[in-house]
């Protein structure tokens, strides 16, 4: 591994990226049949892993893969890949990606023809894949500007799979595609009955009269791991978290609205459509509030 700049973690170890194989049998390659989390890392550890590391093993348990790797090893494979990155120093903001798939047929067990289209493999002929990379963030947390939307045209498909990060994205990426034709950071999606479910990579929040607003897991919203923390840790700054429905009006009408995810911590939305939401003084006084409701989390 000459270049400590381009390693990766596949099947169990670091590798040059250049090295890695990814079987082309791997059906998360074939059949988006696998699961991702995207997470923060400062200082060469990862920002909330214990509720990274339980969304993982609840997904992996709901779509019957196999078990992803504890906390402590997480933990363990974020700490050498960093660290051959050389982004794990003091001051140093990283982002990680661990991809978990149902895997490809084991090289180690001969004569075992692959599974065909749907149809499963037998769980000792196949090997799950395990790939995380690193990457430094050039935006930390809570520095994204005020971001700009679009509603996309693409909804969010309600139902058990909706509230998990599933390999399958190619909605959600069609909803960025969206935005940046128009001009936008980023696009935001309804369900079927035409309700905010979130952003095509993270959560909605309305601010009004002091209430925290997110849209329930059951609208089509993903399990994020800082919603779930400011709902847990928001009324201790005099928030009141609410989780119910949000219409298209609701938003409009908001003192503020604000998107969250594991990168960019708490980010305000200043204009959807072209139309202003909230501003500058307020979003800059609730955010840093949320930032040290985030502070609070015990899973911090």
């Amino acid at each position: 591994m000459n270049d400590p700049y381009d390693v990766v973690w596949l099947h169990g170890t670091l590798r040059p990226a250049a090295a890695a194989r990814i079987a082309p049998d791997d059906r998360g390659l074939l059949l988006a049949d696998g699961l991702f989390e995207t997470m923060h890392a400062h200082a060469g550890r990862i920002t909330r892993l214990s509720r990274h590391a339980t969304r993982l093993a609840g997904s992996a348990h709901a779509l019957g893969l196999a078990p992803p790797p504890s906390a402590d090893d997480i933990a363990r494979i974020a700490a050498e890949l960093l660290a051959a990155r050389n982004i794990d120093g003091a001051g140093q903001h990283a982002v990680l990606r661990l991809t978990l798939t149902r895997g490809a047929r084991d090289p180690a067990a001969p004569g075992t023809r692959p599974a065909r289209g749907l149809e499963l493999p037998r769980p000792e002929s196949f090997r799950p894949t395990l790939l995380v990379t690193a990457d430094a963030l050039a935006i930390r947390p809570f520095e994204a500007p005020r971001a700009s939307a679009i509603f996309s045209r693409h909804p969010v498909v309600r139902g058990p799979l909706a509230r998990h990060k599933t390999l399958d994205y190619t909605s959600a990426v069609q909803a960025r595609r969206e935005a940046r034709h128009a001009g936008a950071d980023l696009a935001l999606r309804r369900n079927e009955d035409g309700r905010i479910a979130g952003a095509d990579a993270a959560n909605l929040f309305v601010v009004k009269h002091g209430r925290l607003w997110t849209p329930p897991l059951a609208e089509g919203a993903k399990a994020g791991t800082v919603r779930a923390a400011l709902l847990s840790t928001a009324d201790a700054l005099g928030f009141t978290p609410v989780v119910a429905p949000v219409t298209v009006p609701d938003l409009y009408a908001a003192d503020l609205a604000l998107l969250t995810n594991a990168l960019y911590g708490v980010r305000p939305l200043a204009r959807v459509g072209g139309r202003s939401i909230g501003d500058d003084a307020a979003d800059a006084n609730v955010v840093a509030r949320l930032r040290d409701a985030l502070d609070l989390d015990p899973c911090r």
